[in-house]
């Protein structure tokens, strides 16, 4: 008997220190609850919640949007009607018509119809334009393209205007400078200038032009563009050759 409540005692401690079964002290419903590693909680049940709402806030906003494009159409198929009536059609008629056509293109065949220039029934031409969808009238095509055209017109006159004002610019800038290196040749003396012709002479690439050159009178009071470039290029001003490209 005594060997047997040994052998009792050593069995129950190992089922005690091995056993996985969870302890008394938690809960039933612990085992629903999720523990992270901060020790938070979130209920399973909270994670199908979320779920479902978003689906249902996304099946929602989806209604939504159906609803309002069906109210926008029948809007537009309510404005097309009230035109069409404006125009002598009579309700059943409009009716069919904004069935069978879409707003749009009752609005351009009402608007194209002066230009078709109806003599009688205006509104049977509208009627037979907007069943046939007919193309807009040729009168109105010739009109947009004289538009198209007068448009370029404008704009290339007003390209032209630019270039004048920055031509017109430029001729005022090289006269100006051209007049202050006159201005720098009429204060020199005899020997400056003959230096500048010669020096204009030397880098004149063409003979004839630099036997020209050479001969340039130093009492002249406007003397040859390549001497005023000379005149220039020592003052550290632009040339004038250079302005006139």
């Amino acid at each position: 008997a005594a060997e047997y409540a040994v052998r009792w005692l050593e069995t129950e401690q190992d089922l005690t220190i091995g056993s996985k079964k969870p302890s008394a002290q938690f809960a039933e419903s612990d085992r629903f609850k999720k523990t992270s590693s901060i020790g938070s909680e979130s209920p399973a049940g909270d994670r199908f919640k979320t779920a479902r709402n978003k689906k249902t806030d996304s099946k929602d906003t989806d209604k939504q949007q159906t609803v309002d494009a069906k109210t926008n159409s029948k809007q537009k198929t309510k404005h097309v009607i009230e035109l069409l009536i404006q125009q002598g059609i009579d309700r059943r008629t409009a009716d069919q018509l904004a069935e069978q056509q879409a707003a749009e293109i009752i609005r351009q065949q009402i608007e194209w119809l002066t230009s078709r220039k109806p003599s009688e029934n205006p509104a049977g031409m509208l009627r037979r334009a907007i069943e046939g969808n007919w193309p807009r009238p040729s009168e109105m095509v010739v009109r947009e393209k004289q538009r198209e055209r007068r448009q370029q017109q404008r704009l290339k006159q007003r390209q032209q205007n630019s270039e004048d004002v920055v031509m017109a610019t430029r001729r005022k800038e090289r006269s100006e400078h051209q007049q202050r290196l006159l201005q720098e040749w009429g204060s020199a003396t005899l020997e400056e200038r003959q230096r500048w012709i010669q020096a204009a002479a030397r880098r004149e690439t063409s003979t004839r032009l630099a036997d020209i050159i050479r001969r340039e009178n130093v009492q002249a009071t406007k003397p040859h563009l390549q001497v005023l470039d000379v005149i220039a290029a020592e003052r550290n001003l632009p040339g004038v050759l250079q302005l006139h490209d």
